[in-house]
């Protein structure tokens, strides 16, 4: 995660796959927003499934908390 100011953060997460027995690795499809984009300050949850060729289907739920950290002075002396 980088900051993102007082908005939030970017957030980057690797690609949520599924692993089918006879048509191997599925991407899911995910809600909420993606990888690299700016998540808002909180909890925020992101809904992934996965379908494969005959239907059947696999979700996953997680979520991402970003938290607000507080800003400290520093000084630099020369």
């Amino acid at each position: 995660m980088s900051p993102g100011g007082s908005l939030g953060a970017t957030v980057r997460y690797d690609p949520i796959t599924c692993c089918d027995i006879e048509q191997g690795t599925i991407t899911a499809q995910c809600t909420g927003p993606i990888s690299g984009s700016l998540f808002p300050s909180g909890k925020t949850s992101i809904t992934c499934v996965c379908v494969d060729d005959g239907g059947l289907s696999s979700n996953c739920t997680f979520i991402v908390d970003v938290k607000q950290g507080e800003c400290t002075e520093i000084n630099l002396s020369s």
